[in-house]
């Protein structure tokens, strides 16, 4: 794929932590699917934004559901969540030849696990149906969030998102990086994450550069892409969240 073919999305810093997210998600839920926490057992036909889901009887309720349970075990997911962060490596460790430049030291890195990622997702095509599950008492069964290799977080890259949609999510660790120091791009089947900062202590110029990719399913949406960075109420460490609904 070409160079002009590589589309760049602009970082934005939100205001609210990643917790304040999840409580703001839950919220909007609640207002675009019609729930509250006193709903009798039959499922209400969802208004406004929600609309679209009265055509999906079996999809409805699992949101519902879904909702309850992550209001109860909101410490818990909020744990769950923070580890599965994804890393951003040391641009050293990509191995970049002399002169190479740096879309294409990611570019010719990509290709090499290109092969694997097909037959992944050739085994995870007959799992597609399986993003949300129901038990026998009705409540939503999260999916195994550890698989084999570089594409195990496909297994649990999909959450619901504020008008009741499934989203694809993919989140990294980017503390001590701000926006400004944070490139997002798409490029073929392919996520990009590029940060690099430059500083001046004590007269010396210290610079760090990290960067992480990650492969994308085809039924994503690339013009779709939107780019928060949020902040964690714990520690302080900030989370770079890449989603897209379809």
């Amino acid at each position: 794929m070409s160079s002009a073919q590589r589309r760049s999305l602009p970082v934005k810093k939100r205001d609210h932590t990643f917790e304040q997210y999840r409580r703001n998600l839950f919220s909007d839920l609640e207002k675009s699917c019609g729930w509250t926490p006193t709903l009798p057992a039959a499922v209400p036909r969802p208004s406004g934004p929600g609309l679209w889901m009265t055509e999906y009887t079996t999809w409805f309720p699992q949101v519902h559901r879904w909702l309850e349970e992550s209001q109860r075990e909101f410490s818990r997911d909020l744990a769950l969540l923070h580890d599965g962060l994804f890393e951003l490596e040391p641009l050293e460790s990509f191995g970049f030849a002399p002169g190479q430049s740096f879309f294409e030291g990611i570019r010719k890195r990509m290709h090499r696990l290109s092969e694997d990622l097909d037959q992944y997702l050739g085994e995870a095509q007959e799992r597609s149906g399986e993003v949300m599950q129901v038990d026998d008492a009705g409540a939503v069964v999260g999916q195994p969030t550890a698989a084999a290799g570089e594409f195990g977080f496909l297994t649990d890259a999909y959450e619901v998102g504020p008008d009741g949609r499934l989203m694809f999510k993919a989140r990294f660790n980017t503390k001590g990086f701000d926006a400004g120091d944070i490139s997002v791009s798409t490029e073929d089947k392919k996520l990009v994450v590029h940060a690099k900062k430059t500083e001046n202590k004590d007269g010396a110029i210290c610079s760090r550069e990290y960067c992480r990719s990650i492969f994308l399913p085809e039924a994503v949406e690339r013009k779709d892409f939107q780019a928060n960075l949020t902040t964690t109420a714990e520690d302080g460490c900030k989370s770079l969240r890449w989603f897209n609904s379809f």
